[in-house]
């Protein structure tokens, strides 16, 4: 799907007024629109439509301006007093949805975990206090850590092919792209400090997303149907990501095979599978996790 304009957006919302002054159906419409713009994250989009149509809307048709995404729009914009109006509403409409269940559950964990105003969270920590210099005399570097800064430069980049990794990852969708090149700088810096439990969590995180995007963005993929249930493209796992590829054949079986490997070495970021199996984390293991993430780059972007 194309990037929204927001003069398309406000062709989309007149049609629905027109539709809520003749008193027709416009459920369908105004759902697409919300799916539309929250696969965008224009949250703030999503309430300025809802507050308009609410102008134009009778007692019945208000409750059938609400939606999940508007819920969600209300809630990451931090308007939790709002959402949870929002969410009393939606709960009795839907009380079975299991969007809106997971959205109140949301809503219900920002409450509890609310501070009094100008309260730092830090503060409730004691190491935010400066520790006393006493027992610092003779400690010295852990020996995994020394040299690690050296490792940090221009030409480590160049050897990764950096600058053509960062440039493939431009291409995707504007809404997707900071976030991706984010979290691919991040892996680069891991893999250089040799941070490997940070670098096998992060990679399996960035694969998802790539492959996400991917789905998104060339095959204009919204839902799909996995083992009789339909579930929405960024609600999968990478195993159901990986399953889609093998089966559209949309990676070549050699990365897909590295896929695999790195989802595997992910559990290894759990210390009780180091113990329970009695095996541990390998450099080996690290490296395939790296490739299967540039590869994928290389191959969808």
């Amino acid at each position: 799907m194309a990037r929204l304009l927001k003069a398309e957006v406000i062709r989309r919302t007149d049609e629905i007024k027109l539709l809520l002054l003749a008193n027709k159906p416009f459920k369908l419409p105004l759902g697409r629109l919300y799916e539309d713009l929250r696969l965008q994250s224009k949250h703030v989009w999503i309430i300025q439509t809802y507050r308009l149509l609410l102008l134009y809307a009778n007692e019945k048709q208000a409750k059938t301006l609400l939606h999940p995404a508007v819920l969600q729009a209300f809630l990451l914009l931090g308007h939790t007093q709002q959402a949870q109006q929002i969410a009393t509403m939606l709960s009795v409409k839907y009380p079975s949805d299991p969007e809106t269940k997971k959205l109140i559950i949301s809503l219900k964990s920002r409450q509890e975990n609310i501070l009094p105003a100008y309260t730092a969270l830090s503060s409730f920590s004691n190491h935010i206090r400066p520790q006393s210099n006493k027992k610092s005399a003779g400690l010295t570097l852990p020996t995994k850590w020394k040299g690690l800064s050296l490792q940090l430069d221009t030409k480590k980049l160049q050897e990764l092919n950096y600058a053509a990794k960062y440039k493939r990852l431009n291409r995707a969708p504007h809404p997707y792209r900071k976030i991706l090149q984010d979290n691919f700088d991040e892996l680069i810096m891991c893999y250089l400090l040799k941070l490997d439990r940070a670098l096998i969590g992060l990679s399996g995180a960035l694969l998802e997303m790539i492959l996400i995007v991917h789905l998104y963005q060339k095959h204009q993929l919204k839902k799909i149907t996995i083992k009789n249930q339909h579930k929405k493209i960024f609600d999968l796992s990478l195993a159901e990501l990986l399953d889609i590829y093998h089966q559209k054949q949309l990676l070549p079986p050699n990365i897909l095979q590295l896929c695999r490997a790195a989802r595997t070495q992910r559990n290894f970021i759990h210390p009780g599978k180091e113990i329970s199996e009695k095996s541990h984390l390998t450099s080996s293991g690290t490296q395939i996790c790296f490739l299967a993430v540039m590869e994928t780059i290389d191959a969808l972007f």
